[in-house]
Parts: structure tokens; sequence; C-alpha cells
């Protein structure tokens, strides 16, 4: 390595805080052990996972105004891959942000994504040129009328985490060589985000892009290895008709569908709630756990006044 290389590297050890940075530009292998990189990517996890409870309670813009756009949260059910052949170590890069470390999908691969399930399946050919820019595979004769935002993390439980592929190459006889590489695991929840170029857009291409987006990552998925089971999403639990849950909606039905047992678990979470997932949540607290409430009060449990401080922010009182 070259000295200034050195030297480079000592100022990113001594000062920088950011780990993405770090593994992305001075990844360190170590000459003992059998894998080196499992051992560097695994120390990366944990400086990633352990930085999530300084980071901001939403990483995403705010709802657009006026019906400019829509949002929605989706929970992957598998393994999420993205920017896999962006460097890092061997090629197994994934889409961080830079600073902060939370996971991020681009815009442009959500938008990559919904149109090519969109030429798949769209009658509609105007409008599917309206949405997406030019119909042909390389013309853009028009820009399209829909943004597509990058998707973050909706709250603060997603975990990044080591895999690994072992190929054999088709031959039994030649010794596999292990590859690792992050991934954020499975049940992280994402807010995407699509908004319209002008007000002269229809309601009508932004629920058409909205569908074609819902069904692209609850049909094929979006990142690396989508054939293999990564990068797929699921719709929340109870809603049969297939609709993506619109944040505060999907907030109310996580609620709804906690457990009695265990139910004051969940306190802390509540406050990056919406103000009717917070009310609904002190609501089940006073019917289901009002003996705990009381006994909360006789010991003077800290838990007691963080509740009512949750009830507060919704408008609800807590029972002596």
């Amino acid at each position: 390595m070259l000295p200034m290389q050195e030297e480079l590297r000592r100022i990113v050890k001594d000062h920088c805080e950011s780990a993405v940075l770090e593994l992305q530009k001075f990844p360190e292998l170590p000459d003992n052990g059998q894998h080196p990189q499992c051992d560097e990517l695994k120390t990366f996890c944990s400086k990633i996972n352990n930085s999530r409870n300084k980071l901001p309670s939403a990483y995403s813009l705010p709802a657009p105004p006026d019906g400019m756009g829509r949002e929605f949260l989706l929970r992957s059910g598998g393994r999420l891959l993205v920017n896999h052949s962006g460097g890092l170590i061997e090629n197994s890069n994934l889409r961080l942000h830079r600073l902060f470390g939370y996971p991020q999908i681009p815009g442009s691969a959500l938008k990559g994504i919904a149109r090519a399930y969109a030429n798949e399946n769209a009658e509609d050919r105007e409008q599917f040129s309206r949405i997406f820019g030019g119909e042909t595979k390389g013309v853009s004769d028009q820009q399209g009328n829909i943004a597509f935002l990058e998707a973050v993390p909706a709250d603060k439980k997603w975990l990044i985490v080591v895999d690994v592929l072992t190929s054999h190459g088709g031959v039994d006889t030649k010794n596999p060589v292990p590859v690792f590489f992050p991934a954020v695991e499975r049940g992280a929840v994402f807010r995407f985000q699509i908004r319209k170029v002008s007000r002269s857009v229809s309601d009508a291409d932004l629920d058409a892009a909205s569908r074609f987006l819902i069904d692209a990552l609850t049909s094929n998925g979006v990142g690396a290895k989508t054939a293999a089971g990564y990068g797929w999403f699921e719709v929340p639990e109870g809603n049969s008709n297939g609709d993506a849950a619109a944040p505060d909606q999907f907030c109310l039905d996580m609620v709804g569908q906690w457990g009695m047992l265990g139910l004051e678990d969940h306190l802390e979470e509540c406050f990056e709630f919406p103000p009717a997932a917070r009310k609904l949540f002190v609501q089940r607290m006073i019917k289901d756990k009002l003996s705990l409430i009381r006994k909360w009060r006789r010991k003077n449990n800290p838990r007691l006044a963080r509740l009512e401080e949750l009830a507060k922010s919704c408008e609800e009182v807590i029972p002596e």
C-alpha cells in the first residue's frame, strides 16, 4: 500500500465515524483466519447495526401535499441485495447511506422494475409512455410524468447481516470458495414514495404507477438474486385485497396484530408511530393490561411515566 493510502487509512480509523465509508474505501483483510472477508464484514455489520439508535426517526421526505404523490409501506419477504456490483470487498456492495448507514433502494432501480413489469402487463400503452417516458427500449422521446423516490426504512428495526454464496462451478473436483457479502435481513419495512412531476399529471397516472411498483416489488422483487428469493416484498397481513398499506394504516394494522402477551414491550416503539396508532396502543393497554398499569403505579415503575407521556401525545388518559 502506498504511503498516502496508509496515511489516509490512519485518519479514517482515528476520526471517521462512518462504518460505510471506512469499509468501502479502506477494508482490512487480515492474513490470520481462513475467511478474512467474513470477519471484516461481521465487524462492519456490528458497527452499522449498533448505530441505528442514533438515527432520526424518519429518513424520508414528508408526504407530498395536495395529492401530488403516493406513499406506502411494504415488508421484505426475503433478504435484500441492492448495488451488489458497486465495489466494497470483491464486488459485494450494499446500498447504504454513506454517512448514516441505513439501507436504501435507489429510485432508479424502483422505476426500472416498475417499467419492466408495466411493459409486460400494461394495457394502455399511451399511459405507459406518459409514466415512464419513451416506450421503446433505449428511446426517450418524452419525459416520464412520475418521479420514483428512493425507498428507505420506515423504522429502526432493519438489520444488516453477513450472507454467503458458495459456487461449486459445476465441477465436484474443485474446492469451492465461499463468497461473503452484506445483506438486509428479511422483515425490514420500507417506505416507498412516488410523486407527480407537475400538477397537470392525472391521478389516474399516479395510481397506475403506484400499482405497477407494488406489483413489481411483490411479484418480481428488486436488486440482485431475485430468482433465489432475495429482494421481494409482501403486503401487510390482513390486506386480503393485495393493496399496500399507507403509513398510518400500516402502523394501525401492526398495533392491532400484536398479541396481548408482551403487548407492553412495544411501548417505546409506539413513540415513532402516528397519533392514531399511538391512540390504539394506549386503548389496548387500558383494556388488556389495566392490572399491569396499576402494578406499575404501585411500584413507581418508570414505564408508567412513559405510557402516560404516550397517552398525552394522542389525547388519551390513563385511569388511576
